[in-house]
């Protein structure tokens, strides 16, 4: 069809529309002057005192020690070396889960320089363990306690002296 008869064709609807309507709808009413208009914006808000802001909940008490804690990961090793596996073992999700819920503070030894790998069987890919494995077990990172990770002191691996299991 042709662009011209496409916008006769929608001309002839709107006026058959139109003469289907009953007058008062057809014509707006401008006896008065002013035309009401629909509400858009939402009516401003009362002069009431602003709602108490929840305060956040507590963070865990810092661990006097990470290695603990830093253990569970050892059950995602195969994920976090393994760029193949898609996804985690279920407890390594739990595991997971459990140390950004109990010591998210122990995650500083896996950041830049850190040395989560002297406590690990193998060294792990600390890039995939910040990045994937927090995607992959529905676990978002603890970023605002991560930003303390150079300002504020972070528990040791452990308080007993130790081999690491790798140089």
């Amino acid at each position: 069809m042709s662009p011209s008869k496409t916008i006769l064709l929608l001309a002839f609807a709107l006026v058959v529309a139109a003469a289907a309507l009953p007058p008062s709808a057809a014509r707006p009413n401008l006896s008065g002057g002013i035309i009401p208009l629909p509400r858009v914006l939402p009516d401003p808000p009362s002069r009431a005192a602003p709602a108490p802001v929840p305060s956040p909940a507590p963070s865990s008490p810092a661990p006097a020690q990470c290695m603990p804690s830093l253990a569970g990961l050892v059950s995602c090793i195969d994920f976090l070396n393994d760029y193949t596996d898609k996804t985690p073992m279920a407890a390594c999700c739990g595991d997971f889960r459990k140390l950004v819920d109990e010591a998210p503070i122990c995650l500083c030894h896996a950041m830049d320089g850190g040395d989560i790998n002297q406590m690990m069987p193998e060294p792990i890919n600390v890039g995939r363990l910040m990045t994937a494995l927090p995607v992959a077990c529905d676990v978002p990172l603890p970023l605002n306690t991560l930003a303390k990770c150079s300002t504020e002191p972070v528990p040791p691996l452990t308080t007993v002296p130790f081999v690491p299991t790798h140089p």
